[in-house]
């Protein structure tokens, strides 16, 4: 069986150049609200299902609770990044930031909370 091979650039001896990989990685409150939309829907859903069928009920149904589960999550993740941006500035997150009651955050921080 014939194998084939892909020459690899500069993969001889003789060059100086150094390639460096550097993975991105994806913050914790971008995972929390991917986790908090799809808690609403679900729970949204769920919500109208439940009383299509059953009719009025509590606060504390299960359906209730994950929507409750997003605002909880969408208030953490908001409240980080207006005490981050607004104690721990760098000039490059400064020029993404608006100043609310002087306080510093994205302006979706200060919408959502």
């Amino acid at each position: 069986m014939a194998s084939s091979t892909f020459p690899t650039p500069y993969a001889d001896g003789h060059s100086s150049t150094q390639v460096s990989t550097k993975t991105a990685s994806v913050p914790w409150y971008i995972w929390c609200g991917a986790l908090a939309v799809t808690s609403s829907s679900i729970g949204g859903a769920w919500n109208v299902s439940w009383h299509r069928s059953i009719g009025r009920d509590s606060f504390w149904t299960p359906a209730h609770m994950a929507i409750y589960v997003c605002g909880v999550l969408a208030a953490i993740i908001c409240g980080y990044l207006i005490l981050i941006n607004t104690f721990g500035r760098t000039p490059k997150d400064s020029a993404a930031t608006v100043n609310v009651l002087g306080f510093r955050a994205p302006l979706g921080a200060f919408i959502a909370a």
